[in-house]
Order: structure tokens, then sequence, then C-alpha cells
């Protein structure tokens, strides 16, 4: 006599355990997803192991300096690196109300326009190196600047009466505090 039989959910259970270990064991890749590479990005980091911030485009040559985005405050700046010195954009300059260059600094409204800016305009001065944001949204005013410094420069005196379209700066840290040279890839 003919007995039917219908597997039970256990035998059912069962097979498809069966099965998987064997195509597991043969074909792990069939089964497995390929685990994807994860690609971690080169950065940039101080002398005691701090991560200053991460390479912006292909490293090519040791002797260049590189472009970093780092997060100062949670705004996000780029800045270029060498092995002793963190800078700023160049041509930015800080214009200033005082004849010394001393107080927050101001920046140009056309900078502050040009290329609607992916990351926002900095301009990084003593004492440290403190990082001067130029302010969001739209606060420009007519002033007339008594002085100016550019990065690495000593400050200017300007001509008297020059009325200059110009954004308050806002400090946002100091790098020199934060990150201590030589730099860094890994």
């Amino acid at each position: 006599m003919h007995q039917s039989t219908t597997p039970t959910p256990l035998h059912k259970l069962l097979s498809l355990i069966l099965i998987g270990s064997c195509l597991t064991m043969f074909c792990p890749e069939s089964i497995q997803a390929k685990k994807k590479k994860t690609h971690h990005p080169l950065a940039v980091f101080d002398s005691r192991g701090t991560k200053v911030g991460i390479i912006q485009g292909k490293y090519i040559d040791r002797a260049a300096s590189l472009w970093v985005t780092v997060i100062l405050e949670s705004y996000p700046i780029v800045l270029q690196v060498t092995h002793e010195a963190l800078k700023a954009p160049d041509n930015v300059e800080g214009l200033y109300l005082s004849l010394d260059c001393s107080g927050d600094p101001f920046f140009r409204h056309s900078q502050t326009t040009k290329n609607k800016r992916m990351f926002p305009l900095i301009f990084i001065t003593s004492p440290g190196q403190t990082v001067y944001l130029a302010s969001q949204g739209d606060n420009s005013i007519f002033i007339v600047p008594q002085s100016r410094r550019q990065f690495g420069r000593e400050c200017e005196t300007l001509p008297l009466g020059l009325h200059l379209k110009l954004r308050p700066g806002r400090m946002i840290g100091d790098l020199e505090s934060l990150y201590i040279p030589p730099f860094s890839i890994r």
C-alpha cells in the first residue's frame, strides 16, 4: 500500500537549512553578497594623531600642498595643508575698522558672493591661527575700512575715504590650539 508523505513544516525547514549549507560551501559567492571593499579616503593628521580632515581630490605628489575639508564649529571649511602649516585660500583679505588690524575682520562682499561658493569664505589671522567665517545671509554694509591684512602679511593702512561693501566676519576657532604640526597623511 502506498503511503503519501506530505512534508511537515519541520521537514521543510531542515531541507532549506541543508540546501543553504550546501550552496554556501560550494558556491559561497553566489549566496553571500560580495563584500564591498570599503574605501577609506586619505586624511591628514597632526603630530598628536588628531584627524585634521579628509583630502580633497587626488593625492599625487608628497611635495605638493593638499586641500582638506575640516569641520570647525559645525561649518565645513577648506584649508590648504603642507607638512608644516594650515592655510586659508589665497587672495582673501581681512578689512578692519581699526588702523592696526585689531578687532574682527570684514570680508569684501564681492568675495563672499563669487561663484556661489560651495564652502564658506574664511580668513585666518593672528592671534594664533584664528579662523574667521564670512557671515551668512545678506547683511553686507557700506563702511570705510581703515586697514587690511592678507594671510601671512603685515597689517596695511588704507587710504582715507575708501567706501566698500563689506560683510562682517565671525570667529569660529583657532587652528593653532586644535592642531600641532607636522602634518601627515594616512
